[in-house]
Protein backbone atom coordinates (compact mmCIF):
# COMPACT_ATOMS: atom_id res chain seq x y z
CA UNK A 1 0.00 0.00 0.00
CA UNK A 2 1.11 3.53 -0.70
CA UNK A 3 -0.05 4.92 2.66
CA UNK A 4 -2.95 5.06 5.08
CA UNK A 5 -4.15 8.48 6.26
CA UNK A 6 -6.97 9.28 8.71
CA UNK A 7 -8.63 5.86 8.25
CA UNK A 8 -8.87 6.34 4.49
CA UNK A 9 -7.24 3.89 2.14
CA UNK A 10 -5.06 5.48 -0.53
CA UNK A 11 -3.56 3.32 -3.27
CA UNK A 12 -1.87 4.55 -6.47
CA UNK A 13 -5.16 4.47 -8.45
CA UNK A 14 -7.85 4.10 -5.74
CA UNK A 15 -9.04 5.95 -2.63
CA UNK A 16 -11.74 4.91 -0.16
CA UNK A 17 -13.02 8.13 1.37
CA UNK A 18 -15.36 6.49 3.90
CA UNK A 19 -14.02 5.71 7.37
CA UNK A 20 -12.65 2.14 7.34
CA UNK A 21 -13.96 0.14 10.32
CA UNK A 22 -12.69 -3.37 9.53
CA UNK A 23 -10.85 -5.25 6.82
CA UNK A 24 -11.83 -8.81 5.86
CA UNK A 25 -9.42 -10.73 3.61
CA UNK A 26 -10.55 -13.02 0.82
CA UNK A 27 -9.11 -16.27 2.17
CA UNK A 28 -10.35 -18.31 -0.76
CA UNK A 29 -8.46 -16.90 -3.73
CA UNK A 30 -6.87 -13.66 -2.44
CA UNK A 31 -8.17 -11.62 -5.39
CA UNK A 32 -10.38 -9.28 -3.34
CA UNK A 33 -10.30 -7.39 -0.04
CA UNK A 34 -13.55 -6.58 1.80
CA UNK A 35 -13.84 -3.37 3.83
CA UNK A 36 -16.58 -2.41 6.27
CA UNK A 37 -16.86 1.36 6.08
CA UNK A 38 -18.84 4.14 7.72
CA UNK A 39 -20.39 6.59 5.28
CA UNK A 40 -20.64 10.33 6.04
CA UNK A 41 -24.35 9.86 6.98
CA UNK A 42 -23.35 7.36 9.74
CA UNK A 43 -24.57 4.24 7.93
CA UNK A 44 -22.31 1.24 7.32
CA UNK A 45 -21.59 -0.69 4.15
CA UNK A 46 -19.18 -3.25 2.75
CA UNK A 47 -16.92 -2.35 -0.14
CA UNK A 48 -14.69 -4.62 -2.19
CA UNK A 49 -11.30 -3.78 -3.61
CA UNK A 50 -10.64 -5.89 -6.70
CA UNK A 51 -7.63 -4.92 -8.79
CA UNK A 52 -7.78 -1.14 -8.94
CA UNK A 53 -11.56 -0.79 -8.56
CA UNK A 54 -13.76 -0.25 -5.52
CA UNK A 55 -17.25 -1.79 -5.62
CA UNK A 56 -19.96 -1.32 -2.99
CA UNK A 57 -22.04 -4.34 -1.99
CA UNK A 58 -25.81 -3.97 -2.00
CA UNK A 59 -28.24 -6.37 -0.38
CA UNK A 60 -26.80 -6.82 3.12
CA UNK A 61 -29.74 -6.24 5.45
CA UNK A 62 -28.96 -3.75 8.25
CA UNK A 63 -25.18 -3.69 7.92
CA UNK A 64 -23.80 -3.07 11.42
CA UNK A 65 -20.42 -1.81 12.65
CA UNK A 66 -19.75 -4.73 15.00
CA UNK A 67 -20.59 -7.47 12.50
CA UNK A 68 -18.08 -10.01 11.22
CA UNK A 69 -17.68 -11.18 7.65
CA UNK A 70 -15.87 -14.40 6.73
CA UNK A 71 -15.23 -15.22 3.09
CA UNK A 72 -15.67 -18.96 2.68
CA UNK A 73 -13.63 -21.63 1.02
CA UNK A 74 -15.84 -23.41 -1.51
CA UNK A 75 -15.96 -25.11 -4.88
CA UNK A 76 -18.72 -22.77 -6.13
CA UNK A 77 -18.09 -20.34 -8.99
CA UNK A 78 -19.27 -17.25 -7.08
CA UNK A 79 -17.85 -16.14 -3.73
CA UNK A 80 -19.89 -17.04 -0.65
CA UNK A 81 -19.45 -15.26 2.65
CA UNK A 82 -20.95 -15.37 6.11
CA UNK A 83 -22.22 -12.25 7.88
CA UNK A 84 -22.54 -12.59 11.66
CA UNK A 85 -24.07 -10.03 13.98
CA UNK A 86 -24.95 -11.12 17.55
CA UNK A 87 -27.59 -13.87 17.13
CA UNK A 88 -27.94 -13.50 13.35
CA UNK A 89 -25.97 -15.57 10.87
CA UNK A 90 -26.53 -14.98 7.15
CA UNK A 91 -25.02 -16.86 4.25
CA UNK A 92 -24.65 -14.66 1.15
CA UNK A 93 -23.48 -15.26 -2.39
CA UNK A 94 -21.68 -12.48 -4.20
CA UNK A 95 -22.80 -12.07 -7.80
CA UNK A 96 -20.02 -11.77 -10.34
CA UNK A 97 -18.84 -8.27 -11.14
CA UNK A 98 -16.13 -6.53 -13.12
CA UNK A 99 -13.32 -4.44 -11.71
CA UNK A 100 -14.59 -0.87 -11.51
CA UNK A 101 -18.33 -1.63 -11.25
CA UNK A 102 -19.91 0.87 -8.84
CA UNK A 103 -22.22 -1.68 -7.17
CA UNK A 104 -22.60 -5.45 -6.88
CA UNK A 105 -25.68 -7.23 -5.58
CA UNK A 106 -25.45 -10.03 -3.02
CA UNK A 107 -28.00 -12.83 -2.77
CA UNK A 108 -29.12 -14.19 0.60
CA UNK A 109 -28.93 -17.99 0.60
CA UNK A 110 -30.02 -18.67 4.18
CA UNK A 111 -30.48 -16.83 7.48
CA UNK A 112 -30.75 -18.04 11.06
CA UNK A 113 -31.50 -16.19 14.31
CA UNK A 114 -30.65 -18.44 17.22
CA UNK A 115 -29.19 -18.59 20.69
CA UNK A 116 -26.46 -20.91 19.35
CA UNK A 117 -25.33 -18.17 16.97
CA UNK A 118 -24.91 -15.70 19.84
CA UNK A 119 -22.49 -18.16 21.49
CA UNK A 120 -20.17 -18.08 18.47
CA UNK A 121 -17.29 -15.71 19.10
CA UNK A 122 -15.47 -14.02 16.20
CA UNK A 123 -15.48 -16.39 13.23
CA UNK A 124 -12.08 -16.93 11.64
CA UNK A 125 -12.84 -19.58 9.00
CA UNK A 126 -15.70 -21.10 7.03
CA UNK A 127 -15.95 -23.67 4.25
CA UNK A 128 -18.34 -25.97 2.44
CA UNK A 129 -18.59 -28.50 -0.37
CA UNK A 130 -22.29 -27.64 -0.79
CA UNK A 131 -23.60 -24.37 0.67
CA UNK A 132 -27.22 -25.34 0.23
CA UNK A 133 -26.74 -28.22 2.71
CA UNK A 134 -23.95 -27.61 5.22
CA UNK A 135 -21.41 -24.97 6.25
CA UNK A 136 -18.53 -25.62 8.64
CA UNK A 137 -17.22 -22.68 10.66
CA UNK A 138 -14.61 -22.06 13.34
CA UNK A 139 -14.00 -19.37 15.92
CA UNK A 140 -11.12 -19.07 18.40
CA UNK A 141 -12.40 -21.92 20.55
CA UNK A 142 -14.99 -24.14 18.85
CA UNK A 143 -15.92 -25.72 15.54
CA UNK A 144 -19.51 -25.39 14.21
CA UNK A 145 -21.55 -27.33 11.67
CA UNK A 146 -24.50 -25.37 10.30
CA UNK A 147 -27.11 -27.61 8.69
CA UNK A 148 -28.51 -25.00 6.31
CA UNK A 149 -31.82 -26.69 5.43
CA UNK A 150 -32.84 -27.42 9.04
CA UNK A 151 -31.21 -24.23 10.43
CA UNK A 152 -29.52 -26.26 13.19
CA UNK A 153 -26.01 -25.62 14.47
CA UNK A 154 -23.94 -28.35 16.08
CA UNK A 155 -20.99 -27.26 18.23
CA UNK A 156 -17.78 -29.26 18.55
CA UNK A 157 -16.14 -27.81 21.63
CA UNK A 158 -12.54 -26.91 22.39
CA UNK A 159 -10.81 -27.32 19.02
CA UNK A 160 -8.90 -24.00 19.14
CA UNK A 161 -8.87 -23.60 15.35
CA UNK A 162 -6.77 -20.72 14.03
CA UNK A 163 -7.16 -21.47 10.34
CA UNK A 164 -8.39 -24.02 7.82
CA UNK A 165 -5.89 -25.23 5.23
CA UNK A 166 -7.66 -27.90 3.25
CA UNK A 167 -10.81 -30.00 3.33
CA UNK A 168 -12.28 -32.88 1.40
CA UNK A 169 -15.20 -35.28 1.86
CA UNK A 170 -13.52 -37.07 4.79
CA UNK A 171 -11.08 -34.68 6.51
CA UNK A 172 -10.52 -31.07 7.55
CA UNK A 173 -6.91 -29.95 7.93
CA UNK A 174 -6.53 -27.08 10.38
CA UNK A 175 -3.96 -25.14 12.32
CA UNK A 176 -5.06 -25.65 15.93
CA UNK A 177 -3.55 -24.79 19.28
CA UNK A 178 -3.26 -27.41 22.03
CA UNK A 179 -5.98 -27.65 24.64
CA UNK A 180 -5.67 -28.50 28.32
CA UNK A 181 -9.08 -30.23 28.13
CA UNK A 182 -8.21 -32.67 25.32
Amino acid sequence: MKNVIDQRLVLPDVTIFDKIIKIFPDQEDAEKVFFMTEKPDGSFCVKILKGTGITEMQGIENCMKDATIVVSFSEADNTQFIYKHFDKLVLYELNSFKEGDAFVQVKEIQKIHAYEVAQIMVLNSAFSNNFKERVMMADEKNFYIWEVKTKKIKTLYDHNVRGIYFFDEAFVYTLSLPSKDR
